[in-house]
């Protein structure tokens, strides 16, 4: 059997947006703007940080129907941390936007020239996982969108997600950078899917 080990986090945390990272798991906290970093090791809190531009919808209007979640997305990749989820920071525009940052690990501050706006507004996407530099979001269990920070370049496209059954319903998408692989939930069962990577 698989060994493991108990951990009381100093807040609760909702949704599956988390991650671990380099010995921490980082989520953000229930109900909140905080994004919490929990030493894994020292079992404790280590860092906190306000992401003071999250929008917290007061009903769901984005593609993700399941209320289990929260709208940030962590993840990790060859490139460190990340933090995708929808801003209010943009003045006049009256509809939340999708934006995604590369955070410092450490201390959860945005690294320099690392702010990244998608035009992406809630009502069009639902999931949204991070690869390589690149941002990937689903609607309604299809790949159409990608934003690369690289190049700052913008993709639509379409690929369907194999459907294990008529009642598949997607909860979280993650990627895994050492199994260069995807992992994800569907209807309480894990899932994953093995990627290619072209140059």
């Amino acid at each position: 059997g698989c060994s493991g080990s108990h951990h009381s986090l100093p807040c609760s945390y909702s949704g599956t947006g988390h991650t671990v990272y380099n010995g921490s798991f980082y989520y953000l906290k229930a109900f909140t703007q905080t994004l919490i970093r929990y030493s894994l090791a020292q079992r404790a809190l280590a860092a906190w940080t306000q992401l003071h531009d999250l929008s917290i919808p007061t009903r769901s209007g984005s593609g993700v129907d399941w209320q289990g979640h929260n709208d940030v997305t962590l993840g990790a990749d060859e490139a460190g941390l990340w933090a995708a989820y929808p801003s209010t920071h943009f003045g006049a525009i009256l509809e939340d936007e999708l934006v995604m940052i590369r955070l410092d690990p450490v201390e959860l501050l945005p690294l320099k020239d690392s702010y990244w706006k998608t035009g992406l507004q809630r009502s069009q996407y639902g999931l949204y996982f991070l690869s390589c530099g690149v941002l990937y979001c689903l609607y309604q269990d299809a790949l159409h969108y990608a934003f690369d920070t690289h190049t700052q370049a913008q993709s639509r496209i379409s690929l369907s997600f194999p459907a294990r059954s008529d009642s598949t319903h997607l909860t979280q998408l993650y990627y895994c950078p050492w199994r260069r692989a995807l992992f994800g939930w569907d209807n309480a069962t894990q899932i994953s899917y093995s990627l290619l990577f072209t140059q």
